[in-house]
């Protein structure tokens, strides 16, 4: 995998960082721990955010389901990893992990089929999506199971977009990405089927920043300086049913390459990989997310991404090809009501 070098913006973005750590850690210091002989943890006072703090203590524990058995790892990290941890405290994983990480990854199918569905139904699906934005008929989210109109969704999201939906700046994908047969609505993250039944449109799924890469298939490959490639297999509801992570961070002036790679992680516990123990003392859990990652070399990393990079590649070009300006795909409804006042 081709890696681009910014040395200059990563030198800066390297000292910026680390003194905030810095001053994170001073923080806590001073005003958080507590008992820390007493219990063996460091607690720390909460911020706004979730906490970035990586402890290497042998006395923290993961306790099972029962709150029987305890259980002393050597590393846990409270928030999003790749904000920061000592990654020079991780080991690289033996032989015998990283085969059974390989095969793990084997069994990973990234390629995806943007399925057409039922053509003939295009042209009334169509218009319910433009009712739905033009916000004269509500939506069903899920989530709550509370119809609601998108202008007001958006609003009780505090998601700070252009809610005009004609702008450019939106892109719009239109096409069978629940596998039902019939077509659905992409914009901003947001996937919108319709229930012919009962005359609604429903809120499929929120991506939250991810792209949609086909069929029940996403993506997010973002522009950081810092390499993350994480990977969503859907099931016919919108849930997760896998979801893959790798994150790589390049050589700076703190530390060499640094390459992590999450087990595969099925939302069916029957499919999911044993972790033992043994592949624990080699890893760092990720309390945020209950995952375990591990480090890796360059050389496994380029081998485990590279069937990731291809099909992103490839879900890239078919994403072009099924782009729709507001224009393109709701437009000849607008010169409809230009010229009759109504749509016909």
């Amino acid at each position: 995998m081709v890696r681009e070098k910014k040395f200059l913006r990563k030198r800066i973005y390297k000292i910026r960082f680390k003194a905030i750590i810095l001053f994170m850690t001073i923080v806590v210091t001073g005003c958080g721990i507590k008992n820390e002989e007493a219990d063996g943890k460091i607690q720390g006072d909460s911020f706004e955010t979730k906490e970035m703090i990586f402890a290497n203590e042998d006395t923290i524990t993961e306790n099972n389901e029962n709150d029987k058995e305890v259980i002393k790892y050597e590393h846990i990290l409270s928030g999003n990893m790749w904000f920061y941890y000592a990654a020079e405290e991780i080991p690289f994983v033996d032989e015998e992990t990283f085969e059974l990480i390989r095969e793990a990854y084997q069994e990973v199918d990234y390629s995806a089929e943007f399925e057409k569905g039922n053509l003939e139904v295009y042209e009334e699906y169509k218009q319910k999506f433009w009712y739905l934005l033009q916000n004269k008929v509500p939506f069903l989210d899920r989530e709550t199971g509370k119809e609601i109109y998108i202008k007001e969704w958006v609003e009780s999201r505090g998601m700070t977009v252009v809610q005009d939906f004609k702008s450019n700046i939106y892109r719009y994908y239109f096409f069978d990405m629940n596998g039902d047969g019939l077509p659905e609505l992409y914009i901003d993250g947001c996937v919108f089927t319709y229930d012919f039944d009962t005359d609604l449109c429903i809120l499929w799924t929120w991506l939250d920043g991810k792209d949609i890469v086909g069929t029940r298939k996403a993506m997010w490959n973002p522009e950081y300086d810092s390499d993350i490639c994480e990977f969503f297999q859907l099931d016919s509801y919108g849930d997760f049913e896998l979801d893959t992570l790798f994150w790589a961070e390049h050589a700076g002036l703190y530390h060499d390459d640094i390459n992590m790679v999450m087990f595969p992680n099925y939302a069916d516990r029957e499919k999911r990989w044993e972790i033992t123990e043994e592949m624990k003392q080699q890893g760092v859990l990720e309390e945020s997310s209950g995952q375990w990652f591990f480090k890796i070399t360059d050389e496994q990393f380029e081998e485990l991404t590279r069937p990731y990079m291809e099909a992103l590649e490839l879900a890239r070009e078919r994403r072009w090809e099924e782009m729709h300006t507001y224009e393109e795909l709701f437009g000849e409804y607008e010169t409809k009501i230009k010229l009759k006042g109504k749509i016909i």
